[in-house]
């Protein structure tokens, strides 16, 4: 076997093999042909000379070839060397070798998971080693589609109205296109590009124009809701390895979220030494929604009257001097008819409590 074997290719040395020198120094030392301990560079010249690297081969080898280096890529059998020369050390640096996989039945991988290779996936034939290296450091990470949204409005804010009241409003959308962002990891955001189609309103899921007027003439809510169609997507996402996404938005319709107004009845409580025999009368009182609960009064003076609608009742008065007063004991009860603004009207149940004089004392009332 020759001591010396050299391959070169467009004037490049890709390989030299050279063996160890056996040099006997007060015992057996190995050192190698480039650096011998305690020689000149002339000595160190011709002890390369004597195992046939000449001046030419160890330039390569110092620093790289003396040569230009030849444009393109070097093709030995399946390789692929593309050849540059590093800008500070000046050698030349092999930086990308491309080999292909030949093994017909590729390689199935094997109880690992190792970036974007799943234990049972199979390299195929053909695959480039670039290729294996980028799977197995990259997790492909696909997207999430989020549908299109619809907000409805109105240019009346939504409230608590009194039973009976009539109101006109003018009902609008406000549409949201869909989008597509990365899943967990991916940090990536893009404009579906559904395209908004018709819009219906509803009330209490019955269909309305946009324009309508609403009559609340029974208690409870009244929601307004608006669904909007929408077309399928028309933008295509990516994978944050940069491949199309197959996820996609059908075509469909989006409903808005509830825009509701609630109808309620009024208790009425207010300073009179009168019970109130009207509906004018009553509506001259303070008022609040009826709910459960307690009525602050500043002072009692000459009396103070309590008009409350079905389904509530005074459950005792408790005065600041600590003065409990009774509905059936220390109130005068009666009725009175209360009016709505569409014209219907209730008997309300009325409260008077009038002291034999005037108490200068604030009150608090209890509602149940």
């Amino acid at each position: 076997m020759d001591r010396l074997e050299v391959t070169k290719t467009n004037g490049t040395f890709l390989r030299v093999n050279v063996p160890l020198i056996n040099v006997a120094d007060n015992g057996n030392k190995y050192v190698s042909y480039v650096v011998e301990q305690d020689k000149t560079d002339e000595e160190r010249g011709h002890a390369r000379h004597n195992v046939g690297i000449t001046d030419e081969m160890y330039e390569f080898i110092k620093k790289g070839s003396a040569e230009p280096v030849v444009a393109g890529d070097i093709e030995i059998d399946n390789i692929t060397t593309k050849k540059r020369v590093n800008p500070e050390t000046e050698n030349n640096v092999i930086y990308a070798v491309n080999s292909i996989l030949d093994d017909e039945d590729g390689i199935t991988v094997m109880g690992v998971n190792v970036g974007n290779l799943h234990s049972g996936d199979v390299i195929e034939c053909g695959t480039t080693i670039w290729d294996v290296i980028r799977r197995m450091v990259t997790n492909v990470i696909d997207v999430i589609a989020h549908a299109p949204v619809v907000t409805i409005r109105s240019d009346k804010s939504a409230a608590t109205v009194e039973l009976g009241t009539s109101l006109t409003q003018t009902l609008s959308t406000v549409y949201t296109d869909g989008y597509f962002s990365g899943d967990s990891g991916y940090s990536y955001r893009l404009d579906a590009g559904c395209a908004q189609g018709a819009t219906v309103y509803k009330r209490n899921g019955v269909v309305v124009d946009a324009t309508n007027t609403t009559v609340f003439d029974a208690v409870g809510g009244y929601s307004f809701t608006a669904t909007t169609e929408y077309g399928a997507s028309t933008a295509v996402p990516k994978k944050n390895d940069g491949t199309d996404s197959a996820v996609r938005i059908a075509a469909g319709s989006a409903v808005s979220s509830a825009l509701t107004f609630t109808a309620s009845k009024k208790i009425f409580y207010g300073n009179t030494a009168v019970m109130p025999a009207d509906n004018a009368a009553v509506r001259a009182l303070s008022s609040k929604w009826s709910a459960a609960g307690n009525i602050n009064l500043s002072n009692i003076g000459s009396g103070f009257a309590v008009v409350l609608p079905s389904g509530r009742s005074l459950r005792v008065a408790v005065t600041g001097n600590n003065q409990y007063l009774y509905p059936d004991s220390d109130f005068v009860r009666g009725s009175v008819v209360v009016e709505y603004a569409n014209g219907a009207s209730e008997s309300y149940a009325a409260y008077l409590f009038k002291p034999a004089t005037p108490m200068e004392t604030n009150v608090v009332i209890t509602i149940e």
